[in-house]
């Protein structure tokens, strides 16, 4: 018989969207253990992720203070092992981490070799339920599959069943705040967020795309361009907006949006032009279309899950094969490969995809008007009641 798990950790220390793709855990667990608790370690900066989650107990901030600091595991384990867990699973393993939940005393504590293609090292010494991914290939699945993957290894369960990430409904409160912000734009409008920058110089093109993009949308569409990120990337939206000057309606909510906000945006806009990074991943799981463009990311580990998502690039040759000896002799060809006309491509099929879902949606309308009047006209000649 299976040993029944009721109060369970997921340590997802890691980037938003990595972040996302491991909250499709929560309803593979619960599928198992329905009663179980499911909590998750994550960085502090994204505790509030998890209010647009359903089924979530805690959720633990990570807090370590630096390489040097040893004395934050202990800290850390001491926090841990308050909430008596049972089960313990690391996504993304590391020795400090691994020894977290050994020293904070979680009886099983679950691990692989990496989900993201590396090797583990002396962390997998600290896992009591500890698996090689022999004949699994981390590179051709997406980050919630690998995720899944080692879950079901677990769990001896393979059953055929994906889940893909999946926020709630925007609260009433978040929803006021994005209508306020974007109320006094022409409803008529396509409105498209533009996610401009990454942390990862090797996934930023040429801000000069981004400027003939905005350019050539405006000259075929109606649109209006909403700009959303953090802080950093304020220098690279600056300069899109100084060059674009006032032909193109654009609003800026950089750095004005919390992410249970950013979920509310993404339920009231059209789609999202984004740069390989999380945004992408955080609109798909609010339901929002994205066209993505990738340069040196794996395509298939890191498209964001909606069935409406395009990309542009990702077909260089040194594909997750990045590093500084091959970039200084590849001459960044997966970046400067980019076109302003492979993206607007993509955007053209993007807003014949929605055309046609507006026009799918006035037909299935006009269809139940008619149908209606029918039915009214039809009581009023026989007089039946209803």
């Amino acid at each position: 018989m299976k040993p029944k798990y009721n109060n369970i950790l997921i340590d997802a220390v890691m980037h938003l969207g990595d972040l996302i793709h491991a909250t499709t855990l929560i309803p593979l667990l619960k599928q198992q253990y329905p009663d179980a608790r499911i909590s998750y370690l994550v960085k502090p900066e994204l505790v509030d992720l998890f209010k647009n989650i359903d089924n979530i107990e805690y959720v633990i901030p990570y807090k370590y203070k630096s390489k040097g600091d040893y004395f934050s595991v202990f800290r850390m384990a001491k926090e841990i092992k308050k909430y008596n867990f049972d089960l313990s699973i690391s996504l993304d393993p590391r020795l400090r981490l691994s020894a977290m939940m050994w020293l904070a005393g979680i009886p099983t504590r679950v691990g692989s070799e990496s989900l993201f293609g590396w090797q583990a090292g002396t962390e997998r010494f600290f896992f009591s339920d500890y698996f090689r991914l022999k004949d699994y290939d981390v590179k051709k699945h997406s980050a919630a599959e690998n995720f899944q993957y080692l879950v079901r290894l677990f769990l001896n369960e393979f059953d055929g069943s994906f889940f893909v990430p999946a926020f709630k409904k925007a609260d009433f409160e978040s929803i006021t705040y994005i209508e306020k912000q974007l109320n006094e734009l022409p409803e008529a409008a396509l409105k498209i967020v533009m996610s401009v920058n990454t942390v990862d110089s090797n996934k930023n093109i040429p801000p000069q795309i981004f400027i003939d993009l905005i350019n050539n949308m405006a000259r075929k569409y109606q649109i209006v361009i909403i700009f959303a990120g953090i802080n950093n990337d304020r220098i690279v939206i600056d300069k899109i907006k100084k060059e674009i000057g006032g032909t193109v309606l654009t609003f800026d909510l950089c750095g004005k949006t919390n992410l249970v906000q950013l979920n509310a945006l993404f339920q009231q806009v059209d789609f999202l032009i984004n740069l390989d990074n999380g945004m992408g991943h955080f609109a798909a799981a609010a339901g929002c279309p994205t066209v993505t463009i990738f340069t040196n990311s794996p395509l298939v580990q890191f498209k964001p899950l909606h069935k409406k998502t395009l990309t542009v690039g990702g077909s260089c040759g040194c594909i997750g094969e990045c590093n500084k000896n091959l970039r200084e002799t590849c001459g960044f060809k997966c970046l400067y490969d980019i076109s302003v006309d492979m993206i607007m491509e993509k955007v053209d099929i993007m807003v014949r995809q929605l055309q046609g879902q507006t026009y799918e949606g006035t037909m299935k309308n006009e269809k139940k008007l008619i149908a209606l009047k029918l039915l009214l006209v039809f009581v009023h000649i026989t007089g039946v009641k209803i």
